[in-house]
């Protein structure tokens, strides 16, 4: 998986991301290969919760040809993983099917605006509330069901480019205050 993504994630079909991750749609990922993208890329740590609490976090996951609950610091990128209503997105996910599926994203993008998702791949360009086939970590689902693979783990998601983009606007905001 060291090949450059040719467009971002919410670009891409369904089908080029299941390719691109190298993952099948009816197994899911072989603990195998999940155990080599963990130690690739790490594991899927959220900075904002006591590590001695990340282990109370579970999500659902297709493994191995079955659904299982995992912690969610052992999700690598090309799991695929279940949301439900009142469910925390565990990573940023590319969504491949949804039902109905409404997600608050006021945590992981600062909006305050409920988005109604799909999985269509768009066609330019798009900030993140824009990218209606992406769910983001932190993110919680409102209504509805989904399922979707990680692309991106805790430690790239969107959530921390718009909050280290925060952190400096505040940053500079601070610093003409005190002029």
């Amino acid at each position: 998986m060291s090949v450059v993504l040719s467009k971002p994630w919410y670009r891409l079909t369904v089908k080029e991301t299941v390719d691109f991750l190298k993952v099948d749609l009816k197994t899911g990922l072989f603990m195998d290969d999940a155990l080599k993208r963990l130690k690739q890329f790490g594991l899927n740590e959220n900075k904002l919760l006591p590590k001695s609490t990340s282990h109370l976090y579970k999500t659902t996951v297709f493994r191995d040809s079955k659904l299982k609950k995992i912690g969610v610091e052992n999700l690598a990128k090309g799991d695929i993983v279940i949301i439900k209503k009142g469910d925390r997105v565990p990573a940023d996910l590319r969504l491949l099917r949804v039902n109905s599926l409404i997600i608050d994203e006021s945590r992981a993008l600062g909006n305050n605006v409920n988005s109604y998702k799909n999985t269509f791949a768009c066609k330019d360009h798009s900030s993140l509330e824009n990218q209606k086939c992406m769910a983001f970590a932190d993110s919680i689902v409102l209504e509805g069901s989904g399922v979707g693979v990680v692309v991106e783990t805790e430690s790239s998601v969107a959530s921390n480019k718009l909050t280290n983009q925060n952190h400096k606007n505040n940053k500079l905001s601070l610093r003409s205050k005190l002029k």
